[in-house]
């Protein structure tokens, strides 16, 4: 009998990759996503974080094309009841997740933004090293559109960027690409 993995798939790439991974190493894998807000709420989400229906759709695709069954599980009344409203005086967002310790931090929908990240693992493509700052795009999520951004080299393998408008969620462990038109000039993954 295999062991079993339940992969908690969000329709990006990351969640997609673990699975497939997962599956190489023989575990019985068994997509799942939660479903955490009604879906008059969607919208807004739908192109600035995970788990919109379009997201679902993905993430199903990919179960799909693994062989694996792929389930939603509907948890929308009980998450608003005990955690948005008793616990919350106003709607929070997640703001960022500690494995170390496994705490969550919460904040207010202002509190997701930044204008700054910085990267390491890089990879420059077309230099070896950035001497000076530069004006490139960035995306931060797959389906992102490209955002203007300065980049400046702080050290051999780390990159900060400083975005013109702040971008919400800004992700520790998802990849940055640079991007000069159509060209991919390199990229990192966010510290």
């Amino acid at each position: 009998m295999r062991d079993k993995a339940l992969i908690a798939m969000s329709g990006g790439v990351d969640s997609s990759v673990a699975a497939f991974l997962m599956l190489k190493k023989e575990f019985d894998c068994t997509g799942a996503m939660m479903k955490l807000y009604a879906d008059e709420h969607a919208e807004g989400i739908r192109n600035n974080g995970c788990c919109s229906l379009s997201d679902a759709e993905d993430a199903r695709a990919v179960a799909f094309s693994l062989g694996i069954p792929f389930y939603v599980f509907n948890f929308t009344e009980c998450f608003t009841e005990k955690v948005i409203r008793r616990s919350m005086p106003a709607p929070v967002y997640v703001c960022s997740i500690c494995s170390e310790n496994n705490s969550v931090v919460v904040g207010t929908e202002h509190e997701l933004y930044s204008k700054t990240l910085t990267a390491n693992d890089i990879n420059l493509i077309p230099v070896e090293k950035l001497d000076t700052p530069i004006k490139a795009k960035a995306k931060i999520r797959y389906r992102q559109p490209e955002q203007p951004v300065t980049v400046r080299q702080i050290d051999p393998d780390t990159l900060h960027l400083t975005f013109e408008t702040p971008q919400r969620a800004i992700t520790k462990g998802q990849a940055v690409v640079l991007y000069d038109g159509d060209i991919v000039i390199g990229g990192g993954t966010i510290v």
